[in-house]
């Protein structure tokens, strides 16, 4: 099979499994451009030897379903939302932080505002407070600093102004 039939089969059966379970898809939802986008991402992947090897071994209908998993979430592999990942004979899904922090914000029960993570380093101000009941970080990081890591923290905040965080040590990290 030359790789324009590879790719007309995978487009058919995406969009044939798309139409199959369209009351699944979210709202909205483009199939056309979403299955453009897959075919873009799985083209990419032909055009890498190791990858063409990895795919070689992969069953259509495993790339079709993780392809379907992203559809279903809501989720763009192109954008970098999700990711399908060659291993053995089947295609694995999986969400990147873009893609996480997405459905947080969309099926979240207290609407998000933002959602961020950042690396404390040696020589960055941080601290964190209560002050009259209300959750406080300070933050100050020392620009462009290449010092070693001292922890992370990772903060929610809601539309209505709350907040949440968590903090971690570099060796509760590791």
């Amino acid at each position: 099979m030359t790789q324009r039939e590879y790719l007309q089969k995978l487009n058919e059966g995406l969009l044939r499994e798309l139409t199959n379970n369209e009351k699944a898809l979210p709202p909205g939802f483009n199939r056309q451009r979403f299955a453009l986008n897959c075919i873009t991402v799985i083209s990419d992947m032909l055009n890498d030897k190791k990858m063409v090897d990895k795919l070689a071994n992969i069953q259509m209908d495993s790339i079709i379903t993780t392809f379907c998993k992203g559809a279903y979430l809501g989720l763009d592999f192109f954008n970098g939302e999700c990711y399908a990942i060659p291993y053995g004979t089947q295609m694995s899904f999986a969400t990147d932080y873009k893609g996480e922090i997405k459905l947080c914000k969309k099926y979240s029960k207290n609407k998000i505002k933002d959602i961020f993570a950042k690396l404390v380093r040696d020589g960055d101000e941080f601290y964190e407070e209560v002050d009259s009941g209300e959750q406080k970080i300070v933050f100050r990081p020392v620009p462009f600093s290449t010092n070693p890591i001292k922890g992370v923290f990772a903060v929610v905040t809601y539309m209505d102004g709350s907040m949440m965080y968590e903090t971690m040590s570099v060796e509760e990290v590791s």
